[in-house]
């Protein structure tokens, strides 16, 4: 039988009121308001429960997360009323009516919330087209209701804001999609008609940085030379530099996104990958930059890899203790990183995606190290990702002798080491890098 929840705002008593036969749909559940207090619901026998809103002065939203882990969305307010009905369908998802006042914002609400949670990286990659398709009819669904919509909460975004912001989720989701499958194929993303469509709706303007990852898939796109097969990082990093120095008109961005491309480069290539890309970079970027990456550059010629990697420790979800060494005997790919990082939540779809390409690969274990101060934060995130490889914690002590044992100034990091204990690539690639793959397939496949 279909199970059906109510939920009714008494006007009067300014009193929300849930009827839930299904009483496994609130078993555990979270009523939030707009402060962000959260309120645990009591359940009558037959299913009833009641929250009462003392002194309610003007119209507030409510936020209700079902056991299934649906979010609903409610609106209420002084003199109105508001019913959301819900039932299950056969394949058990929760579907919702909404009655009453205030029902195109609730609705719409609830419409915001669900595609936030489909855009966010941190829920993993959309890596097919009828995921993208799916995403787009979903975009151009709530586009349609924020249009429509006459007026909208106290304190929230305007429509404008929400067009602008849903846009920009919209297009890094399905950009970084496109990549994603493209890289899989082996194949130049930027070829993709789609991929050229969508850049084109970038706004090279914005010079509050919110909407900087789509930029530089922009630049992606703009550039003559793709990560292919046979093009050294070197050359595509430098190709990169020069499309951002021809296409992009604002100093301000210009400035960003060549500092990430040297930042990228100083710490993640090799010796001679750095020598290559230095000598071809210098006429292409601005002096003052020129001046403090050259000290970079000459920091880092001085860290040789091949040295003895320090005896890491750090704690399992459990707490027990583990020592780096106990892993030699293969090469380890160690990725350090913190939740709190954007960079890093961005390239963990992309961690997960490598694992899964060399599971079976008998020279090879993963291992993650959360560097974060907050190690509950990252038991929320590892709970949330449930990974499938190996996933360590490092307290204050522990992350202070990773910090400087591999001189660690920003993360993600990742970093390889050989059987033998000692640093193959203290800057590896990251595994969103699309050399990333081909360079470790070589490793792995020379004696």
């Amino acid at each position: 039988m279909a199970a059906l929840l109510l939920l009714s705002l008494s006007a009067a008593a300014q009193q929300l009121v849930i009827d839930c036969p299904d009483t496994l749909l609130l078993h555990q559940h979270r009523l939030m308001d707009a402060t962000g207090r959260t309120t645990k619901l009591l359940l009558t026998r037959e299913g009833l429960a009641f929250y009462n809103v003392p002194q309610l002065k003007q119209r507030t939203p409510l936020t209700l997360q079902l056991s299934s882990g649906q979010t609903l969305c409610m609106v209420i307010e002084p003199g109105k009323m508001q019913q959301v009905k819900l039932t299950r369908d056969k394949a058990q998802r929760v579907r919702a009516v909404y009655k009453g006042d205030n029902v195109a914002l609730a609705e719409l609400l609830t419409a915001q919330n669900a595609f936030e949670t489909a855009t966010n990286p941190r829920y993993g990659l959309i890596n097919d087209k009828e995921a993208r398709h799916h995403l787009e009819h979903q975009y151009m669904a709530l586009k349609k209701m924020i249009e429509k919509q006459t007026d909208f909460l106290p304190n929230e975004p305007s429509r404008q804001q929400r067009l602008i912001s849903n846009q920009q989720r919209y297009l890094n989701a399905a950009l970084a999609s496109i990549i994603a499958e493209a890289y899989q194929q082996h194949k130049n993303p930027s070829r993709n008609s789609l991929y050229q469509t969508l850049i084109a709706q970038v706004d090279l303007n914005d010079t509050t940085l919110q909407n900087r990852p789509l930029i530089d898939y922009y630049v992606r796109g703009k550039m003559q030379a793709e990560a292919g097969k046979d093009t050294p990082v070197s050359n595509y990093a430098v190709a990169y530099l020069q499309t951002v120095n021809s296409h992009l008109k604002n100093e301000k961005l210009r400035q960003v996104l060549t500092d990430s491309i040297l930042n990228r480069m100083v710490n993640e290539s090799t010796e001679t990958q750095l020598d290559s890309f230095w000598t071809a970079a210098q006429p292409l970027v601005a002096p003052q930059l020129l001046k403090r990456y050259q000290e970079k550059v000459n920091t880092k010629k001085l860290m040789m890899n091949g040295i003895a990697c320090p005896d890491l420790t750090f704690s399992d979800l459990k707490g027990t203790l583990h020592h780096l060494k106990t892993f030699f005997g293969s090469y380890i790919l160690l990725e350090l990183w913190t939740t709190w990082s954007e960079q890093s939540m961005r390239e963990r779809p992309y961690m997960a995606q490598q694992v899964a390409r060399y599971q079976n690969q008998p020279r090879l274990k993963c291992i993650s190290i959360s560097l974060d101060e907050n190690r509950r934060a990252w038991e929320q995130q590892i709970a949330l990702e449930n990974p499938a490889w190996p996933q360590f914690y490092a307290d204050k002590q522990q992350n202070d002798v990773i910090s400087d044992g591999l001189s660690v100034e920003d993360v993600p990091r990742f970093v390889l080491v050989q059987p033998d204990g000692t640093i193959y690539d203290a800057n590896m690639l990251r595994p969103s890098d699309p050399l990333f793959s081909r360079k470790l397939d070589h490793i792995l496949s020379t004696p």
